[in-house]
């Protein structure tokens, strides 16, 4: 079609309709040259884009590996959609017939993975072992992994990403969450085999562990994903077979005990020091501990009366979606930060460094304390 032809228009005889008919998308760079370079995009697998969500949700459009925000834009110029014409284009006779008027855009925006709707959906199934099946089950819905698609607004590697980091487990088709104590139980197992066989820890042979807490009534595929979640190889595209070894990880085994000693009362504030004896007591000897691996799960204070610092469980997950929600939850929390110490909590509002950096311009202030740099709200209240 030549932009420089001149055309008269004439509408179809339906138009407007009760409706109008199309949407007009405004795609990212990213999206629209891997849309533009694909060979060959359709698949017999799947759909290359895909809208997901409940009736009620806000829809999300997802392909393979992205998931999109998508978001109306309403404009004071309407776009015309209109039939090409069947003869010249050049002509003054020729027409173009507008079947379409858009006065809106849909625009697409990349945003971190939210996965909390899996845990929704998988929390009150939880496996605690054969025993309490009966009990657990009751009245309860299992999800496949299908299900779980239609109702998890994740692209297909966003999803798989966070079945393994929630440590879900495939048992008979149906997706399922271990429960802390079960899992704590299988590690300290795993440990103990480690232990009696006189094994490292950083060579641990899958199948001696199969065999080991088979004993103990554990199913293989409950052994094999905590070896997977807590080895040094941990990812959702690590597969383990039984003739493999593995290592496992200081820091994740380390935090995940951590974790249950917080969380078994999620309102005690422990003294640091008191906490670090507990802590190392907990865990398997042949495992290091390490302050830094409880970033994103701790707050630290100082206490008021007696300036010692104390330690309360503070995850991450429980920060705002929302960037100004989220800086203000920050500060209400604590007056002043250190950047590292910020940044796990707040690294969910941006995709890249730079612009989670342009966000912490935007909401904070900086100051020296003690020789340091802290940060503070920008707000004068909260």
């Amino acid at each position: 079609m030549d932009p420089l032809a001149e055309y008269k228009l004439t509408f179809a005889s339906d138009f407007p309709g009760e409706a109008t008919k199309g949407r007009l998308f405004e795609l990212t760079p990213e999206l629209e040259k891997w849309l533009t370079q694909s060979a060959d995009i359709q698949t017999d697998e799947e759909p290359v884009l895909e809208l997901r969500g409940l009736p009620d949700d806000q829809a999300v459009l997802c392909t393979a590996d992205t998931s999109y925000e998508l978001r109306q834009i309403n404009t004071s110029n309407s776009v015309l959609v209109v039939k090409m014409p069947s003869g010249s284009h050049n002509s003054l006779d020729s027409k173009l017939t507008v079947v379409d008027s858009l006065a809106s855009h849909v625009e697409l925006r990349a945003f971190t993975p939210r996965t909390h709707q899996i845990l929704e959906l998988l929390e009150s199934t939880r496996y605690r072992g054969a025993e309490y099946e009966t009990l657990v089950l009751e009245g309860q819905t299992l999800y496949t992994w299908e299900q779980l698609c239609t109702r998890v607004q994740l692209s297909n590697r966003e999803l798989k990403e966070a079945l393994f980091h929630n440590q879900a487990v495939l048992l008979d088709g149906y997706y399922r969450l271990l429960d802390p104590e079960y899992l704590l139980s299988v590690l300290q197992l795993i440990f103990t085999t480690v232990i009696l066989e006189d094994l490292q820890v950083d060579r641990i042979p899958v199948r001696v562990c199969v065999q080991s807490l088979a004993e103990h009534g554990i199913p293989e595929g409950v052994i094999v994903q905590t070896l997977r979640s807590f080895s040094t190889d941990s990812s959702p595209r690590f597969d383990v077979d039984l003739d493999q070894v593995v290592a496992m990880d200081h820091a994740q085994v380390s935090r995940f005990y951590a974790l249950q000693l917080l969380t078994a009362d999620k309102t005690q504030r422990w003294e640091k020091s008191r906490f670090e004896q507990v802590w190392r007591e907990a865990v398997p000897e042949v495992i290091d501990i390490r302050w830094e691996n409880l970033k994103g799960c701790v707050l630290e204070e100082v206490g008021v009366y007696d300036q010692l610092p104390y330690l309360r469980y503070c995850p991450a997950e429980s920060m705002h979606r929302d960037a100004p929600k989220c800086f203000q939850q920050l500060f209400q929390l604590k007056d002043r930060w250190g950047l590292e110490e910020m940044i796990p909590f707040i690294e969910h509002l941006a995709e890249t460094r730079k612009r989670l950096d342009a966000l912490i311009l935007k909401y904070c202030r900086t100051s020296k304390a003690n020789g340091q740099t802290v940060y503070s709200s920008r707000a004068r209240t909260y």
